[in-house]
């Protein structure tokens, strides 16, 4: 029991087994899987139990995130196979479905934690798709499908500069995001989660691509002068805001979804704060202004509003929505957006040098 070693007194393996259990019980569950730092051996206090239920049912890929006590937070990835790719010897298809799906990086590094030996061929196509994730040859092409993806979500942010300026910025992050992944994939880098996606690239500075990368990033982020204070202030923010929200929400909860939003915000963990405390601010503070979806809170007052209005800027401006949960939000994002055209330019340029050298 290595792996758990930092949990002593959280009982973790007991608390595994009690969560897989319960996962299995689906009728539909074919396999429960352990992945990320706890699979890799690599946890420490505050990691998330993150576990993979691979299923035989309809419908979608979702997430099921439980706030548990202890600090500790269970996220169950919900895979059904019929979801995977159904020809994995059609090169396009199936570099088109790692490039928009991350079961496979996750899943590069797991623990079986529960089979149903009744149905364990099932799960060929999936081991042969993951075994497929980690070789070598795959790894420039899947490198310029990110890059692609990177230029197209990009061109999306010249699109809203006119009219919703502050969306623009936030959406040339989500771009930035792609970019920094098709620069580290072709290295043969897996997705190992988005607070450390910075400090795992820094590993790889001495690559000029990933350099250049790494050095807009953080100035689209607003990393690059980033003091340990700014970082404690914006933790600060960060766990102001959840009370505000969770308000907010509570205000507009006449359906199931606002009701459970509401209660994963009010048992949601402040891990950013012990980040920061440990020195590990630019990770936190990436994780909360870049890569986390600085949009997709407002999308779900939205939602529970019955809103039509989608844009960061739209949030901002909404009378409905009090003001400083507004205010705190637009402080957190620092959204700015006087360097968007420099910023895109640069994008291009480094997106299409990863193309060509995937295309040689």
């Amino acid at each position: 029991m290595t792996a758990f070693s930092t949990y002593p007194s959280l009982e973790l393996p007991g608390r595994i087994a009690k969560l897989t259990a319960g996962v299995a019980a689906n009728a539909s569950t074919v396999a429960v899987l352990l992945v990320g730092s706890l699979a890799r051996g690599e946890a420490k206090s505050g990691s998330d139990i993150d576990l993979y239920a691979i299923t035989d049912a309809s419908g979608d890929a979702h997430e099921d995130w439980r706030f548990a006590a202890d600090g500790v937070m269970e996220d169950v990835h919900w895979l059904p196979l019929k979801t995977l790719p159904s020809d994995l010897t059609d090169r396009g298809v199936l570099i088109d479905w790692l490039a928009h799906n991350t079961a496979a990086d996750h899943l590069v590094v797991n623990r079986v934690l529960y089979i149903d030996t009744r149905r364990a061929a099932m799960l060929a196509r999936l081991w042969e798709l993951v075994r497929m994730r980690a070789d070598p040859t795959l790894h420039g092409e899947l490198a310029a499908a990110h890059a692609m993806r990177a230029l197209t979500i990009g061109e999306g942010a010249i699109a809203y500069a006119k009219t919703a300026p502050l969306q623009a910025h936030q959406t040339l992050r989500h771009a930035m995001q792609a970019l920094l992944e098709a620069s580290l994939i072709r290295l043969g880098w897996t997705l190992r989660g988005s607070k450390r996606r910075p400090e795992t690239a820094h590993a790889y500075r001495r690559d000029v691509l990933v350099a250049h990368t790494l050095d807009l990033l953080e100035e689209v982020v607003g990393l690059s002068s980033l003091t340990i204070a700014d970082a404690g202030r914006l933790a600060r923010q960060r766990l102001a805001i959840r009370g505000k929200f969770t308000h907010q929400l509570r205000r507009f909860a006449h359906d199931a979804s606002a009701r459970a939003a509401v209660r994963r915000e009010e048992n949601a963990i402040d891990y950013y704060s012990d980040l920061v405390a440990t020195g590990f601010h630019r990770g936190a503070v990436n994780h909360m202004r870049a890569l986390a979806g600085f949009d997709r809170i407002p999308h779900i007052v939205l939602k529970t509003l019955g809103s039509t209005l989608v844009t960061v800027d739209d949030f901002l401006r909404c009378s409905a929505i009090q003001a400083d949960l507004r205010n705190t939000w637009a402080a957190i994002a620092d959204l700015g957006t006087s360097e968007l055209d420099e910023w895109w330019q640069r994008l291009t340029t480094i997106a299409e040098a990863l193309r060509e050298e995937a295309a040689e």
